[in-house]
């Protein structure tokens, strides 16, 4: 797949298999949208990328937190221009809202 000048969303990014999918798009020329709830682990994300010389940009979202994905989906489309990103979703299992998510099979 052609990442270059995509929009690449990666939830969980800061670390682990999530930076390696973070920096693995942005090496292929995407521009990545990182995200994890801790804003200080956002923000040494964001400056080593920089560093790094990818487009990127961060945002604090916590995926519990309604108004947060809201957030993270606008933030993501203004990076765009038009269209949609892609979204690559790398969590731990949680519960929100009724819904119950897993490391296994839906």
């Amino acid at each position: 797949m052609k990442l270059k000048d995509k929009v690449v969303v990666v939830i969980g990014s800061t670390r682990g298999i999530g930076r390696a999918i973070a920096r693995a798009c942005s090496q292929q020329g995407a521009k990545v949208v990182i995200s994890f709830r801790k804003e200080s682990v956002v923000k040494e994300s964001f400056e080593t990328f920089q560093k790094e010389g990818f487009k990127i940009s961060g945002i604090k979202v916590d995926v519990a937190v309604t108004a947060d994905l809201i957030k993270l989906f606008n933030h993501s489309v203004k990076r765009t221009g038009d269209g949609y990103p892609f979204l690559f979703t790398i969590l731990k299992p949680f519960i929100c809202k009724g819904f119950r998510a897993s490391s296994g099979m839906p």
